[in-house]
């Protein structure tokens, strides 16, 4: 069944938009925009077959650490940051300059596809049957970039898209990370110029879920194991191919784990992706030791679990009093609490913000979300 197709207009339209000095009268939306801390991942599209795998890596241990990844679709490392995400069980915004029904590139269809399908989101520029035009790259780069909490750029050659898209993140105050290339790789010649522009070098998931809650943002971490991956890249290949392809791990390459203590989730909101039950290689710690580490968060398991303060009779749901109940027990993963909740993962991000606002839940040093001791 084809998603349908919304138009966004006015109020409508992502509020992080209202940075760009002159934001697009309408957006056109397939799927649903996660209200989860963005990242955005860019990068050439014809990458080293090292900055391919990398970016794969990353997307899937900031997806399974319950970052939105954004990029814009294209082959190289916009596609690889997608499929990533998409390995972990995370959530994906495509930000296109085409419609749906016309993606470019043609050949990525399929990815588009598994990403609304999968609870993330395709926001294009035109409706769903004009194609992209030569001028509309620079709007969808400055809109990716608008849409992300902080801006990853992996390789780029001097003169390149994503560089265009670096530049608007300077422009629009977004953190930009960079990961160093070396001097004789052409591909990431760009990389050394915008780390003399005054971006940071990258070197790790856990920084950039460090900095991220710096700002007050804090990802729910995702427990289970993802659903059985959609892509793998062939051996020696460029790009990875279509949905379907059979897939290999790649020689040497070990499967991304969530540092222990990953950050807990704001409420910016995120997509319905389903929750995964099954635990793998490569997630993250069972409640039972993230449970045996909470003397760092405070937590005097003696005196019993922390009660949250009181709230007015009128501000009480049923679907709060579980999540607090919940909570309480020692639930930390979102896939959890929607699982055993029945909520989606949208609906439990607006729960935990209210919270959060409120006073209820703090994060501590960690970023992780916890009652507060009353």
């Amino acid at each position: 069944m084809r998603p349908s197709e919304r138009c966004l207009r006015g109020a409508a339209r992502p509020p992080a938009l209202a940075d760009l000095p002159e934001p697009p009268e309408v957006l056109y939306l397939r799927g649903e925009l996660a209200r989860a801390p963005a990242v955005a991942i860019i990068g050439t599209r014809a990458p080293s077959p090292g900055a391919l795998g990398y970016t794969r890596s990353l997307a899937s241990a900031l997806g399974r650490a319950g970052v939105t990844i954004v990029s814009g679709g294209a082959v190289g490392i916009d596609a690889a940051a997608h499929e990533g995400a998409l390995d972990a069980g995370g959530s994906c915004l495509v930000v296109a300059p085409s419609g749906y029904e016309r993606p470019f590139p043609r050949e990525n269809a399929p990815l588009f596809r598994a990403v609304v399908e999968r609870g993330g989101a395709y926001l294009s520029l035109v409706p769903g049957d004009v194609p992209a035009s030569r001028g509309a790259f620079f709007l969808r780069n400055a809109v990716l970039v608008a849409l992300a909490d902080l801006v990853i750029l992996v390789e780029a050659p001097y003169r390149s898209g994503a560089r265009n898209a670096a530049a608007a993140a300077r422009r629009l105050g977004r953190p930009l990370l960079v990961a160093p290339s070396p001097p004789w790789n052409p591909p990431g010649a760009g990389a050394a110029v915008e780390l003399r522009l005054g971006a940071r070098a990258l070197e790790s998931p856990r920084q950039v879920l460090r900095l991220l809650a710096e700002r007050g943002l804090h990802p729910l971490a995702r427990r289970a194991a993802p659903p059985p991956p959609l892509w793998r890249p062939a051996p020696g290949a460029a790009r990875a191919p279509a949905c379907g392809a059979p897939r290999a791990r790649a020689p040497g390459r070990a499967a991304a784990r969530v540092p222990a203590g990953a950050p807990a989730r704001d409420a910016r909101g995120g997509g319905d992706a389903p929750p995964c039950r099954r635990a793998g290689p490569g997630s993250a710690p069972s409640r039972q030791e993230m449970m045996a580490s909470d003397g760092r968060a405070g937590r005097d398991r003696d005196a019993g679990p922390a009660r949250p303060a009181e709230l007015p009779e009128s501000a009480r749901d049923p679907a709060r009093e579980r999540v607090l109940e919940r909570l309480r027990a020692g639930a930390v993963y979102a896939d959890e609490l929607c699982a055993e909740l029945g909520l989606s993962v949208a609906r439990l991000q607006e729960l935990l913000l209210t919270l959060t606002l409120e006073g209820v839940l703090v994060a501590d040093l960690s970023g992780r979300l916890m009652l507060r001791n009353t």
